[in-house]
């Protein structure tokens, strides 16, 4: 559940206990969000998405990470700590229009502004991997430098063997994470009177130090 700790060897430890000083050095990571990830429906319970309408979201869950790791369907994971800040791009150089000149196997990064578009759903593996796939055809000058920080930082923080590994989130992935948001370009709320992640998250982080 959201606030467990998330350990290097892939267990997890109750958000209510007291770590352990073994334990602390051993956790890598927060549960935010505790369902299925790749999973294509899900009810506004779940997703927040349309909830005063009370209608399903198709085609919610990640396609690239069903496809690439078919066992992450637990939940989603947030880092200790950030991966970096470096600059996106030194060009303004478009991914997305790179995309459709491509066939790349994965799904689109653009995104309308409605409340069932691209960025309204899980795509933070899809959209990484689809950047990681432009970066190793671009020259240097235009490649999007953020990747590099993922590289280090799971180099330095590695993730256990059945997990994703570590990549940017998305809109969606981070408003589960904070306050759980309807329509992202609207900023209209989504799931009414559920527990604060952000302080159930935030309290772990703290009994970690």
């Amino acid at each position: 559940q959201a606030g467990d700790f998330f350990m290097k060897d892939g267990s997890l430890v109750g958000k209510d206990v007291s770590l352990t000083a073994d334990q602390k050095a051993a956790c890598i990571g927060i549960v935010f969000w505790a369902d299925d990830p790749t999973k294509d429906e899900h009810t506004p319970l779940v997703t927040g998405t349309n909830n005063t309408k009370n209608i399903t979201l198709s085609t919610f869950g990640d396609p690239a990470l069903k496809k690439e790791h078919s066992g992450c369907t637990h939940g989603l994971v947030v880092a200790l700590k950030d991966a970096g800040i470096v600059r996106w791009q030194k060009t303004f150089a478009s991914v997305s229009d790179w995309m459709d000149n491509r066939s790349t196997g994965y799904e689109k990064i653009a995104s309308g502004t409605g409340d069932t578009a691209p960025v309204n759903k899980i795509r933070g593996y899809n959209n990484t991997k689809a950047i990681e796939a432009y970066n190793a055809e671009c020259d240097d000058n235009n490649k999007v430098l953020p990747i590099s920080c993922i590289d280090t930082y799971a180099a330095n923080v590695p993730t256990p063997v059945g997990s994703s590994g570590w990549y940017f989130p998305s809109a969606k992935e981070l408003s589960l994470l904070w306050r759980d948001i309807n329509d992202i370009y609207m900023n209209k709320p989504g799931k009414i009177g559920k527990q604060d992640v952000e302080i159930m998250v935030n309290s772990s982080l703290n009994k970690l130090g």
